[in-house]
C-alpha cells in the first residue's frame, strides 16, 4: 500500500485510494496504525453512517471533514492518541486525582 497512507499527516492533504467494494475500502481505511479522524462521502447518508460505525477511528464524519464543538469529544486511537478532549472527557483526562490521609 502507499507510504503516505501509513502517516499520520497533518495538514490540508487528502489520501484517495481506489477501492474494489465496501469491505475492500474498509479494509483499506483501517489497515493503519493511527486512527484520529476519518470521514465517509456519499448520498446514502444511512449507509454512510453504517460505514462509519466501522472504522477505527477517533472520530469519523459523514459528508465533511472535521466538526469540532466543545461539547464533542476530540481524540484518537492506536498511535494517534488515548482518551478524549472537551467537555465531560476532558474533566476525566485532566484531572490528577490526590488522596491524603
Amino acid at each position: 500500500e502507499s507510504e503516505a497512507g501509513q502517516e499520520e499527516i497533518f495538514g490540508p492533504v487528502v489520501n484517495v485510494f481506489k477501492a474494489k467494494d465496501e469491505e475492500d475500502a474498509l479494509r483499506i481505511t483501517n489497515a493503519t496504525e493511527f486512527g484520529l479522524m476519518a470521514s465517509v462521502w456519499t448520498e446514502d447518508l444511512e449507509r454512510g453512517r453504517l460505514f462509519a460505525e466501522r472504522i477505527n477511528a477517533g472520530m469519523t464524519f459523514v459528508n465533511k471533514h472535521m466538526e469540532s464543538e466543545p461539547a464533542f469529544p476530540f481524540g484518537g486511537i492506536n498511535r494517534s492518541g488515548f482518551g478524549r478532549e472537551n467537555e465531560r472527557w476532558a474533566l476525566r483526562e485532566f484531572t490528577n486525582e490526590h488522596l491524603v490521609r
